[in-house]
């Protein structure tokens, strides 16, 4: 079918954007953070180098988790998923025995928590640090600095929830992003 195609049904410039969004890790903050608190230039290449063999394992499983949920629903072993966006999920909960289900709704938990963790707490320090300290004028002390970052934790996840719940589709939001 046209979607095993390597365009697959979509357009060529929808496949150009999808491009371009995977230069967005060249203006990612996080990986600028931990760059610089390396502690020698070899250990963030072999840091770079370990990463990138994860991602494309990463990646090619998703690609395939992807290609086995719709040959399931094509098959008629699976009820087609309400939204792309949820065909790996439901089809993993569809495959996985009970224990692994629930082993598999932990891990994405807990990355979806990691992953917020430390972008709230990039967004918070970024707002404090090089917003409402220069508005200020003087240093900051270290108890008026944690009640800022945690008031900024707040409007920062409180604006995230906003421009989520705005999308209705996780394709759109990440090319948003992007």
């Amino acid at each position: 079918p046209d979607h095993f195609r390597p365009g697959g049904d979509r357009p060529a410039a929808l496949l150009i954007v999808y491009g371009l969004t995977s230069l967005s890790v060249l203006v990612e903050p996080a990986l600028y953070q931990r760059i610089f608190a390396a502690a020698s230039p070899r250990v963030v290449i072999r840091a770079l180098c370990v990463a990138a063999l994860l991602w494309m394992a990463y990646d090619w499983t998703i690609t395939v988790l992807g290609i086995g949920a719709r040959v399931a629903v094509e098959q008629g072993q699976m009820v087609a998923p309400i939204s792309p966006d949820q065909a790996v999920t439901q089809f993993v909960i569809h495959v996985l025995p009970a224990g692994l289900t629930g082993l598999f709704a932990a891990g994405l938990v807990a990355a979806a928590m990691s992953t917020m963790d430390s972008y709230l707490l990039i967004s918070a320090s970024s707002l404090v640090y090089d917003f409402w300290q220069p508005l200020r004028r003087q240093p900051m002390s270290d108890a008026l600095l944690m009640r800022r970052t945690r008031q900024a934790l707040v409007l920062a996840a409180a604006a995230n929830i906003c421009v989520c719940l705005w999308f209705r589709n996780v394709e759109r939001l990440w090319i948003f992003m992007t």
